[in-house]
Order: structure tokens, then sequence, then C-alpha cells
């Protein structure tokens, strides 16, 4: 159970926090990572948006408490930004709907079948399944998706695996 968050700038900032509260509390200096995941800018190369969050136990959590003589600062210019969380909240109250959601994934559903469907016309793809949607791709989008698809691999024909030149 995550007793206590703290909200941060980025995903980012919420990975080097967390890295240096863990380094602080275990008086460990190793950290393990999982190759090909995503560690913030920290660790690897990668980009995100406001805001991020990190938490854990509040004996650990503590050690940012500033009336701790010995507490770990969690400086950052636009920490507690009010405007970017008002705005999450509403995002997930009034936009991000269980019908929105509904919505969504009936249409990635959509769009995963006539993908699936795109190798019997010769066009080949790896099977990962998953393509990132927003709530405003809609039903014209995903057949402008699946076009540009298409079309993209009819100029690298010669160059993919199993195409004829």
């Amino acid at each position: 159970m995550l007793e206590l968050p703290r909200f941060t700038n980025s995903g980012t900032e919420a990975n080097l926090l967390a890295l240096s509260v863990a380094c602080a509390h275990t008086a460990r200096r190793k950290i393990m990572v999982f190759d090909g995941a995503y560690h913030g800018g920290v660790l690897t190369f990668g980009g995100g948006g406001s805001p991020g969050a990190f938490g854990g136990r509040a004996d650990v959590m503590s050690r940012f408490d500033p009336r701790r003589p010995d507490a770990l600062a969690h400086a950052g210019t636009f920490n507690n930004n009010v405007l970017t969380m008002a705005a999450g909240l509403a995002g997930l109250e009034q936009v991000l709907t269980p019908e929105a959601i509904r919505t969504l994934n009936e249409r990635g559903e959509n769009l995963r079948v006539a993908a699936n469907e795109l190798p019997a016309r010769g066009v080949y793809m790896a099977r990962r399944g998953f393509v990132a949607l927003s709530l405003p791709f809609g039903d014209a989008e995903i057949v402008e998706f699946l076009a540009a698809l298409e079309a993209v691999v009819g100029e690298c024909e010669g160059v993919l695996p199993g195409r004829k030149s």
C-alpha cells in the first residue's frame, strides 16, 4: 500500500527522488534497473509530461519532511502545481469517463482487428497489437491511420522482409 505519495513535475523527477530516498533509507548505492524499461531521464533518455508521482511507506517518505534536521530536499519550481493537478483531476472525472474508456477500447479493438487483416494483403508487422490512441482518435482517423500504414509499407516494399520488389 502506498502510504504517502509525493507529487513532482515529471516522471524523471519522481524517479530521481525515489532513487535518492532509497539510497538514503537503505544506505546502499547500487540500483537495479530493468533493461529496456524507461526510468526517466535520470538513467535513460526520454520525455514525459507533468506531473509525476512517487511514494512509499510513511517512515521512508518522512525523510522529505522539511522539519527534520536530516530532511532530503524536494525542490522544484512548480512543485505542488495546483493548476496541473486540478486539470488532471478534471480530466479523470469529466473527460476520461468509463464510457469514454469503453469507446476508446472498442476503437482500439476494431483497429487491432483491421491491422491483423493487413498481412493477408501483404502488409507485415510486429505482433505486439498495441498502438497509442487518444480520445479524439475516431473511426475516420482509424481508416486514415490504416491507409497511411499501407502507404508507408508500400514505399518500403523493397526493404521489408518477405516483401517483393
